[in-house]
């Protein structure tokens, strides 16, 4: 009665038990309390090792400790190993029944002990026998159990003792075969989880068990809300067919299906996806990659490709392509027919320099090697290049044309590629030559036309001169006449003969000023234009300073005057002009008042001089200006 209850006692603890350090603690406990007075050790087989940890005793420190630290040793601590074993040592404890070991102590010891010392043990605690049984499933060891026993106990009950193990084995089985399945479940649900794709679980009738977080990632809904609904609920309805045509073949023994639908987001638009799903039972593991974006960017390309091939193929410029290491087009433009006469096809199968006159492909092929030289060490500013060649027509003439060329380089930064366009420059050369002939013609007429006028105003001086000089000698007569008809008959004449030969004197001097002036404006043509600062200010004053007899009572208001850039000497006629001309028409009002100011604005500064003078009449403005 007493094994039985021991024996359930142990099954109840070895089912109890939730690590597998328990189950080496209830066993090494049962055993124990079938043999009182005996030392068991259960250990451990690390896995895919030969070393064994200790899990758990019983009557170790009691009956063996005092005796090994008296040897300064400790069993605990050291890592025992079946490496040292004699073969039928070694097989012995592989089996699942009670061995008993000849060699004792030092044998259960698996030899990590000295064998002298394990001997003294053996004599000071009266432990004469030594038994093993290892913990063995299908030739696979867990680990082990040890027992020591005193002299001569009798019967050990060694079927209840291998039944215990047998039950323990089972129990570690089951905790292993736990604990893995734990890792790769957790394995399994780590790449569950950060996977990008879009996996999920579906039931044969479509509905959605289980989504891993990418599918809120991709398509904005919370698993929460999609777990449970159908996946039709999201399919685009165009696409409702393949969806389903695939769950047939699936359910017909496919085995495995690949499609591609659109799935509506939260937001309300569809992203394509590539499923990947196979039949297991009755439910569906499916896999979903999100595909829109390398759709978009085909379908991009493919729009790109079409405007491209559509211009290249319509422009009238000749657009090419050259592999630089076999010096051949890779493509040419149709346009090329219009320039040159030969059909794309033509161009393809010759070498480059048959689409070069001689002495253009000379120039071309010296100048190509430095500029990829320097393009591959770096220099990106020489990757375009644009020069003037001549190229051989169909027909035997020769069409001057515009390159402009890309040297377009791989990877790895050699140049590999040219990309170039030819433009058709007949026109343009017919152009230069006819503004060349022109400009010509333009400065021949420009130098008559120069000399022609330097002769006019050669002779408007000289006739200046001539005038000044035959007009003079009158106005000198007049002049000298009417003074001494005034100062020797002065009393004859009376007062208005005086006032006339005033008169006289007068409009004599005015008409030597307007001599003068006239020769000031026969020389202007001679003159250099000096360009430089003006103080206005300072020039209107020494102006003032010089009419001032003509000012007489004329009351002045100068406003702030801007400077200017420009010649001095000539701007000092201007101001003279304007001034005398106010002063001379202000002489008649009752309170004559002449301003003098200026305005300036975003780049222009405007000077102006009025006058409360006689003025004119504004419908005569284009007459008298």
């Amino acid at each position: 009665m007493a094994k039985t209850r021991v024996v359930d006692e142990a099954l109840v603890a070895l089912i109890g038990a939730e690590t597998e350090d328990e189950l080496y603690a209830a066993l090494v406990g049962a055993v124990h309390d079938l043999l009182p007075g005996s030392v068991v050790i259960a250990s451990a087989l690390l896995p895919e090792t030969e070393e064994f940890r200790i899990t758990a005793t019983a009557g170790l420190e009691k009956i063996i400790g005092p005796a090994m630290r008296i040897f300064g040793l400790d069993p605990l601590a050291i890592t025992y190993t079946m490496t040292g074993m004699a073969a039928e040592e070694r097989a012995t404890f592989r089996t699942g029944k009670l061995e008993r070991f000849p060699g004792g102590i030092y044998t259960l010891s698996l030899h990590q002990l000295p064998k002298a010392a394990c001997a003294a043990v053996e004599r000071l605690t009266g432990l004469t026998e030594a038994y093993g049984i290892g913990f063995v499933w299908e030739d696979h060891q867990y680990g082990g159990v040890s027992i020591c026993l005193r002299a001569a106990p009798g019967p050990i009950a060694a079927d209840t003792i291998e039944t215990l193990v047998r039950l323990a084995t089972v129990a570690i089985r089951r905790h292993r075969a736990e604990a893995q399945l734990r890792e790769k479940t957790a394995e399994l649900d780590g790449f569950f989880t950060e996977s990008l794709d879009l996996l999920c679980i579906v039931d044969v009738r479509g509905h959605l068990r289980r989504l891993n977080p990418e599918w809120e990632r991709t398509l904005g809904y919370p698993v929460s809300e999609l777990e449970g609904r159908q996946l039709l609920d999201f399919v685009h309805p165009d696409d409702v067919g393949v969806t389903l045509a695939a769950r047939d073949r699936l359910q017909q023994g496919s085995g495995q299906t690949t499609f591609a639908i659109r799935a509506r987001t939260r937001a309300g638009d569809y992203r394509w996806l590539e499923w990947r799903s196979f039949l297991r039972g009755t439910v569906i593991y499916a896999a979903a990659r999100d595909l829109t974006d390398r759709i978009e960017a085909e379908r991009a390309l493919r729009e790109s490709e079409t405007r491209y091939r559509f211009i290249a193929e319509n422009t009238a410029d000749v657009i090419w392509l050259m592999d630089v290491a076999t010096g051949r087009f890779k493509y040419v433009s149709p346009s090329v027919t219009r320039l040159r006469g030969y059909t794309p096809e033509q161009v393809l199968a010759q070498p480059v320099e048959a689409s070069l006159t001689p002495e253009s492909f000379a120039r071309i092929s010296h100048r190509l090697p430095a500029l990829i030289a320097a393009i591959e060490a770096g220099d990106d500013e020489l990757r375009q290049v644009t020069a003037i060649v001549d190229q051989p027509c169909r027909n035997g003439s020769i069409v001057p044309t515009e390159v402009t060329s890309t040297l377009l380089s791989d990877a790895q930064g050699k140049v590999v590629e040219i990309l170039g366009v030819s433009r058709d420059i007949t026109e343009r050369r017919k152009a230069e030559a006819e503004i060349r002939t022109l400009n010509e013609s333009l400065e021949a007429r420009v130098t008559e036309r120069t000399a022609q006028l330097e002769e006019a105003v050669a002779e408007l001086e000289s006739f200046s001169y001539s005038v000044s000089h035959d007009l003079r000698t009158p106005l000198r007569a007049i002049n000298g006449y009417a003074t001494i008809l005034q100062q020797d008959h002065g009393d004859d004449i009376g007062d208005d003969g005086r006032h006339l030969c005033d008169n006289i004197v007068d409009a004599t001097r005015r008409m030597g000023q307007l001599i003068d002036d006239l020769l000031a404006f026969a020389r202007l043509g001679r003159m250099q234009l000096a360009d430089q600062p003006v103080d206005m200010d300072a020039l209107v004053a020494s102006v003032l300073e010089e009419l001032v007899a003509e000012r007489r009572s004329v009351r002045v208001r100068v406003g702030r005057l801007a400077g200017a850039i420009g010649d001095r000497a000539l701007l000092h006629q201007v101001w003279v002009n304007l001034l005398d001309n106010a002063f001379k028409f202000t002489a008649g009002a009752d309170e004559p008042r002449v301003e003098i100011g200026c305005r300036q604005e975003a780049e222009e500064t405007t000077y102006w001089v009025k006058d409360n003078g006689a003025g004119f009449d504004m419908r005569y403005t284009d007459k008298l200006f």
